[in-house]
């Protein structure tokens, strides 16, 4: 006959535990959060696209390049379910929707650039600053920063923005966690 594996109760308490005190006094949450006081809005679809003349808002789209959002919002191209900083929710597959580059904190020096840009080809002899590309190693960066490779608009540790897609962007290791 099997014997039953089940605890039973006792007349003692459990031990205490080894710290009373909270790790953290932020609220656990199940979606990503941007700086404090920061929202996240749902992504919005519009039955029209966003024009210059009828700007689209922070989240919402359809929106073919950065004239047609309002003011102080980027277009966000996506391929796919790409996230979009400081909106929730899977939007359609594909469109690109408005959005605040800068809603994480960040800065417009850490605005990535674009090709359209004056600057941008590094090398060793002209080397690039935080957000600035295309590099191709990390000698092409300034000193203390290492030349991001990536595909399409994958987004860069510590900068704004998508950039153009597939540039390799310079920037600095300690704006991620863990080993790069």
């Amino acid at each position: 006959i099997p014997q039953s594996t089940t605890a039973r109760p006792t007349m003692r308490p459990s031990p205490s535990p080894v710290s009373v005190k909270p790790t953290s006094t932020a609220p656990v949450t199940d979606v990503p959060t941007g700086p404090v006081g920061s929202v996240l809005l749902p992504l919005k679809d519009r039955d029209e696209e966003c024009v210059e003349d009828e700007p689209c808002e922070r989240c919402s789209g359809s929106c073919s390049d950065h004239g047609g959002c309002q003011a102080g919002l980027l277009c966000f191209q996506r391929r796919g379910y790409e996230l979009i900083p400081g909106c929730e929710g899977p939007g359609r597959p594909g469109r690109s929707y408005c959005y605040d580059p800068f809603v994480d904190g960040l800065t417009t020096e850490e605005l990535l650039s674009n090709k359209d840009d004056k600057d941008e080809n590094c090398d060793k002899k002209d080397r690039c600053d935080k957000c600035r590309g295309d590099c191709d190693e990390d000698e092409d960066c300034e000193k203390n920063l290492l030349c991001f490779k990536r595909s399409d608009f994958r987004p860069v540790p510590g900068c704004a923005g998508q950039g153009t897609s597939g540039t390799d962007y310079c920037f600095d290791p300690n704006d991620i966690e863990g080993e790069y």
